[in-house]
């Protein structure tokens, strides 16, 4: 189910949506205009001193045991180089400056929640891998692997907005 089926009513005076357009929803009270935006969330393409690229196992549903880039959402007042940094830091223990992550790619995509399917925007950026630090996998994060560029399996990716941004990098490269 779409995560936006769930919404009835006005947030601003309780009247029904009208839910005709795809893109928002209108108040059939008082016009209030209810955008059907997707949620912002960042993933990273870590690369070694090797130009082996990191990528996590995850330890958690959606997609247990699937791969993925390090990665998750952005926080209120959070800008998506420092909600990047934040999730490295989170899941790998790793300490990246804001300022050192390249952004790559926007690519659409949905994250499954509690049997909703919720419309995301990955924000992909590409980042060194600090030759002076050790990821330690936490939180979402499971067993790390490190893979060639050309050899990242794709059909082994969690997610489809970070499967079409690691085929363009794979294509770049």
């Amino acid at each position: 189910m779409n995560f936006y089926e769930h919404l009835i009513y006005c947030p601003r005076c309780k009247g029904d949506f009208d839910k005709s357009n795809p893109e928002y929803f209108t108040c059939s009270n008082c016009g209030f205009k209810f955008f059907l935006n997707p949620v912002a969330a960042n993933g990273v393409i870590l690369e070694n001193e090797n130009g082996e690229v990191l990528l996590v196992e995850r330890k958690r549903d959606p997609a247990k045991g699937m791969l993925d880039v390090p990665g998750g959402f952005l926080s209120l007042l959070e800008s998506a180089q420092e909600s990047a940094a934040r999730e490295i830091k989170e899941e790998l223990h790793l300490d990246i400056n804001p300022e050192d992550f390249e952004y790559l790619y926007g690519e659409f995509g949905t994250y499954l929640y509690q049997d909703d399917y919720i419309p995301i925007i990955n924000l992909v950026f590409h980042a060194k891998l600090p030759p002076d630090q050790t990821p330690i996998p936490d939180d979402d994060a499971g067993k790390i692997h490190y893979f060639k560029i050309q050899d990242i399996p794709l059909d082994k990716i969690a997610f489809d907005g970070i499967r079409i941004a690691l085929e363009k990098y794979k294509k770049s490269h």
